[in-house]
């Protein structure tokens, strides 16, 4: 739910929190700026403002890809079973020409 990550080389730390509240997420991200303004004297650069559109789950995003994934391995399987089906097609061709 929540994510610090500290740029490198520098102090600053970038305060990430995930919930299914907007303002939720934003409140604890501010507060926790705000403890950490408190205890190391350090300044806020950008204060957390609650997004209108979720960044987790990416529910198109991960439709497309699910559907791309999908069509990908519908064709794979489909040239598999062909080969396949072609190739024992071709052996019992040969046993039948042999008896």
């Amino acid at each position: 739910m929540i994510d610090l990550r500290q740029s490198r080389n520098t102090s600053l730390v970038e305060i990430r929190v995930y919930s299914e509240k907007p303002e939720l997420s934003a409140s604890i991200a501010n507060k926790i700026a705000e403890v950490a303004r408190r205890i190391e004297k350090n300044d806020l650069i950008d204060p957390a403002t609650a997004e209108a559109r979720p960044v987790r789950p990416n529910i198109p995003l991960n439709l497309v890809i699910g559907t791309l994934v999908s069509l990908v391995a519908a064709v794979l399987l489909a040239g598999l079973t062909r080969l396949l089906l072609r190739a024992i097609g071709t052996t019992q061709g040969a046993k039948a020409e042999a008896a």
